[in-house]
């Protein structure tokens, strides 16, 4: 070790004592720039005569320092020192010696190490590490199995980087595995026969690396059909492997993880992938279609044979993982549509169904357990959405819903059967659960087939009211849960509609057993609608006579589960049940604050990551319900001001301790607090947000901008009594301006509120609107790829020339003096606006431009020379504008008018049995022969039909963020130029004549156009007038089509 090993491993050694770690931690901090540091810090690592626990001291360190310093990171402001980061003679010591380090550590240094593998690759793959395809490539070439899966695993890092990317991103990747793949096939079959741990996991991490590979992309020019049909034959043949005889002494809670269980769940995944995204040819995109043939035809029954094989193990009680097993029951999932495959599952699928699929979904040993002794945890694995993902029970609901879906015979098959079982008067408590369990999975189907449809309210009736009074608390919850699933059936027995909801609220207000309350509350929300998803007036009713009661219980339950979805219920009920809810909204939002405040309380106290993020989750769920009340009583002001004393808590809890899981909320929270009224505490919280925004919240700008139009747009005249305030908001638009991060979203934003504050605070900024100027003149001069930004930009420009044209004009002149260049900054505005003057879209934006548009044609009467330079094209642009703007105002007044969509009784996504498919199939080439031009010509001349012109006459993003002209009629952009045009052919006849002498036909008819829209518009305002005061004027009124400005008439003929 070049660096002083000794004083190294003494820091490091001090490290592990607390009253060292800090002062060690501290000189550690003064040497780490130090040339050679990094490269020594590897070389201790390495040392197997320095102590184990200081090697991973070490390593930590190493990790913590390449994360923070290998990129190469500039100045945050011209001139300041360059940040530090490794040097690059270390870096390439590094990059030549981490591979070797990574197969010749123990695992938990080469856990450290293989981090490092990754933040290297992500920087400096292929530029400057493309060597390390080599190193991987050398040592698989050994005869060292360990050299072999340290290799592996630094490999894999590589593999993860590319996972994600198109393929025109692949590229270096595939050059790389042109060269791995057949040497990593090679190595995977000769480790076939050796059971040893290292060697499965060598295996396993082989499988591993080509599951990512294909994931989403089968690059073919990679992989040819002899290739992958390798991979897929030593995938099959991993997954039907007998296990080794020993691990039948293993605890069975222990075998998942076992290394020849996860080799095995790996290959079954990668069977799944392919046939999943790459073997249907009805799913697959065109270039995987030769190949979705081949892998139908050759590989897709000799997969089923070896899945049906798992699956008879696993009935006849012979150990399977839970893993293996729901990926071999999403296979067959995958299987039902194809007609190849179901042919050859069509006669075990039944069986599937009653002895596989079945005793899955019954309640179980470890759920009774769970269900009596920590019921919370039973709710959190049942409603826990990414155990769906890994669940045998959830695949086995999936695939009884598909292949009742999709096979109608196995849907009357599967009904019949649980019929046959429901009507034992024996069966056990548990068996029919399961059965419910199945119904239930079945129940979408059922709703849309008349046939079941008519008999599913008797059904409840018969077989899952009775268990609302269960002596088994798990079959009371299975009620709740089939009656979810049934809620949108229409009741023909009112009686029978009232009964369902006094069990459920029964279930919810007097049952003892957590999961129960849990799942009644999820089946109300989900009775609340009828099958026309419309609100249910009757259960609204039944339900609104304990609605204080319910809430309350709801409360109550996400304080003692901390379950999110009973959240989204009590959300659902504020909307619901408003008027109710106002009588009692301040102590619904007192219950929900003290259980926010105790669960971050607690979520900081843990230590396991995933029971974090739990208690996260439901913290968000709580602050949408804390906002959701807001929003429903932000209209009364009174309780509006007792509800913000309860949330202030919420809060400042949230910014004082740097939650950063909450910004998003927190944001939403005060800009609803914010909405109507702005009160003296909500004012001071202006500044809290600036401090965060200078800390951490910079990047939260887009989600921060709706309170900061609340603020400039709620109470201008309260925004401006403060200058701070005002500065306050300019400074963080300047820092998101000024940021030079790739982030056009944010700065548009940014750019806006510049141009709310110029329009909003009109006539009372005059002596910031230099220092606005200049800010956006500063941005726009380090070039604006972005359409959307650079309009809005030069918007700010336009709506401040409106609002003072003087401070403008004198603030650009200046400009143009600082240059020294003889050029004009407002000429060279004005040609930067008119080159964009088709980019402005929407109403708000087309009336800012085309306003400013008119302040120009006013500028011309004083005939500056750099005006007089764009008199020409004044009109042209208005044309463009005012054009552009009629369409959008029309587009708006027919946004409303939405088609509606009626869905037949028996709308369901079914394929055909086997011999109408086969016939489907013949009639469909037949036609396509008869027709095939013919239908490819009309799906052009659709294509051709289709006119988008109308997209950019909708609504902007940003246009949502109004201003005061927006809402105000005083200010409309007809009149404003007719009456400009008007003036100036009056007072300026010889410039008017020339502005309007190169107009062509077209453009003129235009303009009497925008002249008569601007007439009727008058018209109607002062009809409203009249109509607000009272009474209205019947006086026959007769609008002009045509205007005598006097001399040449550029509308027509001479006058």
């Amino acid at each position: 070790m070049s660096y002083s090993s000794e004083k190294l491993v003494h820091l490091l050694e001090s490290t592990l004592n607390p009253q060292l770690r800090k002062q060690a931690e501290d000189e550690l901090g003064l040497i780490h720039n130090a040339l050679s540091f990094s490269t020594s810090l590897l070389q201790l690592v390495m040392a197997e005569q320095v102590q184990m626990p200081v090697r991973q001291a070490g390593a930590i360190y190493l990790k913590n320092m390449i994360n923070q310093y290998w990129y190469e990171k500039k100045p945050e402001k011209e001139g300041e020192v360059l940040p530090f980061s490794i040097p690059e003679s270390d870096k390439q010591a590094i990059r030549d010696n981490l591979i070797e380090a990574v197969i010749h550590s123990p695992d938990p240094i080469r856990a450290q190490l293989i981090v490092c593998v990754r933040t290297i690759t992500t920087q400096d793959f292929p530029e400057k590490w493309s060597a390390i395809v080599d190193k991987v490539h050398h040592f698989i070439q050994t005869n060292d199995v360990n050299s072999w899966y340290g290799a592996l695993q630094a490999f894999y890092q590589l593999c993860k980087l590319f996972e994600y990317k198109t393929a025109k991103d692949r590229e270096p990747y595939h050059n790389a595995m042109r060269i791995l793949l057949p040497m990593f096939l090679e190595r995977l079959c000769q480790l076939n026969d050796d059971q040893s741990d290292l060697a499965v996991l060598t295996q396993k991490q082989i499988l591993k690396i080509f599951f990512t590979f294909i994931q989403f992309v089968l690059p073919l020019d990679v992989l040819d059909k002899n290739s992958l049909s390798n991979w897929i034959d030593i995938s099959n043949m991993i997954l039907v492997k007998p296990v080794p005889d020993h691990v039948e002494q293993i605890d069975r809670d222990e075998r998942q993880e076992l290394p020849c269980w996860k080799i095995k769940k790996w290959a079954i995944r990668i069977l799944n992938r392919i046939f999943d995204r790459y073997g249907t040819p009805a799913n697959c995109s065109k270039e995987y279609a030769e190949f979705a043939n081949f892998f139908l035809k050759g590989y897709s029954t000799n997969i089923l044979t070896s899945i049906l094989k798992i699956l008879e193990q696993y009935r006849n009680g012979i150990y399977v993982s839970p893993r293996v097993l729901q990926q071999a029951i999403i296979y067959l999932e995958y299987a039902v549509v194809p007609a190849f495959t179901w042919k050859f599952m069509k006669p075990h699928m039944l069986v599937i169904i009653q002895q596989i699929l079945y005793p899955l979904m019954c309640h179980t040993d470890e759920d009774q357990d769970l269900f009596e002794n920590d019921p919370v945890e039973y709710i959190k694995i049942k409603y826990d959405i990414f155990e769906d993902f890994v669940s045998p029970v959830n695949a086995a609901r999936q695939l009884v819903n598909q292949v009742a879906s999709k096979r109608k015979q196995m849907l009357e098959q599967a009904i019949v059967f649980c019929m046959s079982e429901l009507q034992n008067a024996q069966l056990p408590p548990r068996q029919k659960d399961g059965i419910l369990h199945i119904i239930g999975a079945v129940a979408p189907v059922l709703l849309k087939k008349t046939v079941y449809k008519d008999q599913v309210e008797m059904m409840l009736v018969s077989y899952v009211f009775p268990e609302f009074v269960s002596p088994h608390g798990f079959l009371r919850a299975r009620a709740c849960w089939v009656l979810k699933q049934f809620a949108r059936v229409q009741f023909k027995s009112q009686d029978n509609l009232i009964n369902a909801c006094n069990y459920v609220k029964q279930c919810i207000l007097n049952d003892n057993c957590l999961p129960v309350n849990v799942e009644a509350c999820c089946a109300l929300n989900e009775l609340i609608n009828d099958e026309e998803n419309e609100l249910n007036s009757g259960v609204k009713e039944l339900i609104g006579q304990n609605i204080h009661q319910i809430i309350l219980k709801m409360l109550n339950l996400i304080r003692d589960t901390e379950n999110d979805d009973v959240s989204g219920v009590i959300q659902r009920l504020i909307y619901v049940y408003e008027d109710d809810i106002a009588s009692f909204a301040v102590d619904i939002m007192k219950h929900l604050a003290e259980t926010f405040l105790s669960i971050v309380q607690t979520a900081e106290e843990q230590e396991d990551s995933d029971a974090k993020d739990d208690k996260t989750i439901t913290a968000v769920g709580i602050l949408s319900t804390v906002e959701s009340i807001l929003s429903v009583m932000e209209g009364k002001l009174e309780i509006m001001v007792e509800l913000e004393k309860i949330v202030l808590p919420i809060i400042n809890a949230i910014i004082q301790n740097g939650m950063l899981d909450f910004y998003e909320e927190l944001f939403t929270l005060i800009c609803t607090l914010t909405s109507k009224q702005i009160s003296e505490q909500m004012w001071g919280m202006l500044f809290l947000i600036y401090e965060i925004f200078q800390n951490d919240a910079a990047d939260y700008f887009t989600e921060l901008m709706p309170v900061l139009h609340n603020y400039v747009q709620v109470d201008t005249k309260s925004f401006l009594s403060d200058p701070k305030r005002l500065e306050c908001i300019l400074k963080m638009i300047k820092q998101v301006l000024d940021a030079q991060i790739d982030d056009d979203e944010s700065e548009s934003h940014a750019a806006k509120l510049l141009e709310i504050i110029v329009l909003q605070c009109h006539g009372q900024i005059d002596q910031v609107l230099p220092s606005i100027l200049q800010l956006v003149f500063e941005r726009i001069s380090k070039g604006v790829e972005s359409t959307e930004l650079r309009t809005m930009l030069l918007q700010v420009v336009v709506a401040a020339l409106w609002c003072n044209t003087e401070v403008v004009i004198a603030t650009l002149d200046n400009f143009s003096m600082a240059q020294n260049n003889g050029r004009s900054v407002l000429l060279d505005f004005i040609n930067k606006w008119f080159a964009d003057i088709d980019c402005f879209f929407g109403i708000h934006d087309r009336k800012v431009c085309a306003l400013g548009l008119s302040t120009l044609l006013q500028l011309a009467v004083k005939r500056r020379t750099d005006i007089d330079q764009i008199t020409d094209k004044l009109l042209p642009s208005m044309c463009t504008v005012l054009e552009n703007l009629e369409k959008a105002y029309e587009n708006r007044a027919n946004e409303d008018s939405d088609e509606e969509y009626v869905e037949g009784d028996d709308d369901i996504d079914e394929v055909y049995s086997d011999e109408e498919e086969e016939n489907e199939k013949k009639n469909k080439e037949m036609q396509a022969m008869d027709n095939g031009k013919a239908a490819d010509e009309d799906d052009e001349s659709d294509l051709d039909d289709y006119d988008d012109e109308d997209d950019e006459y909708d609504r902007t993003l940003l246009e949502n963020y109004t201003t005061c002209i927006d809402s105000n009629d005083e200010v409309d952009e007809f009149v404003v130029f007719k009456e400009t045009l008007q003036i100036l052919q009056t007072n300026q006849p010889q410039l008017y004549d020339l502005i309007t002498s190169s107009l062509t036909p077209e453009q003129c008819k235009l303009i009497q156009e925008f002249i008569t829209t601007a007439n009727k518009r008058q018209a109607d305002k002062e009809s409203r007038k009249l109509l607000a005061a009272g009474g209205f004027s019947f006086t026959n009124m007769q609008v002009p089509s045509q205007f005598n400005f006097g001399g040449q008439n550029v509308f027509g003929g001479q006058q």
